[in-house]
């Protein structure tokens, strides 16, 4: 099997450390993107929870 160009990339990607502006973009993006995935999620579950009249439980120390 031929070596595609993305693979040497992620090989050269993973062999380097990264800066700390570059892990800090990354982090920014990881971020973003679970924050993506739980509006997602709480979208597709608000059906249930209005059906079944629970609500999500308030955790002290974290504002909504």
């Amino acid at each position: 099997m031929a070596m595609m160009i993305y693979d040497m990339t992620l090989q050269y990607q993973a062999g380097r450390s990264k800066t700390a502006a570059e892990q800090r973009r990354a982090d920014e993006q990881l971020g973003l993107m679970a924050a993506g995935v739980s509006r997602l999620w709480q979208r597709a579950t608000r059906p249930v929870r209005a059906l079944r009249g629970s609500r999500p439980a308030r955790v002290p120390g974290y504002a909504r």
